[in-house]
């Protein structure tokens, strides 16, 4: 192979690199969409209760409100929590929400220890019952 098919067959290499990269480039920009997403629909699940001052809940509302996706309130939802408590103890909580047929939940909550330490005691269950109610909230 001599100097000028050398040249000639870089050249080509080259040109054909640059060709496939600039096709690349405008392959993907074509393939980008700018299209904007659909906001995501959130609701605000906020607790109505009258809840025990000097208490702890092993609540999912013990940290304020809730932001849920948007739901049809048809079905039942519970939460079931497990932790250990200054009691020695390791409690279970369980909240029960129940649709009301308005849009809102009925919500029970009962808690019961599952374990304690050899000599602990175990505070006494604090059940609470009310309303959560849903107030939509829209996020984009």
């Amino acid at each position: 192979m001599n100097v000028v098919q050398r040249l000639s067959s870089r050249r080509a290499l080259v040109v054909g690199a640059g060709l496939l990269v600039l096709g690349l480039g405008v392959a993907m920009t074509r393939m980008t969409c700018g299209c904007k997403a659909a906001p995501m629909q959130i609701e605000r699940w906020v607790l109505e209760a009258s809840l025990e001052s000097n208490a702890y809940y092993g609540s999912s509302f013990k940290d304020g409100d809730l932001y849920m996706p948007r739901a049809e309130h048809d079905q039942p939802v519970r939460f079931v929590h497990q932790w250990p408590f200054e009691d020695g103890c390791t409690w279970e909580s369980v909240e029960t929400l129940t649709p009301d047929g308005h849009g809102n939940y009925i919500y029970h909550y009962d808690d019961r220890p599952l374990s304690c330490v050899d000599g602990a005691e175990a505070s006494e269950p604090t059940p609470v019952t009310g309303l959560v109610r849903v107030v939509p909230a829209l996020y984009e």
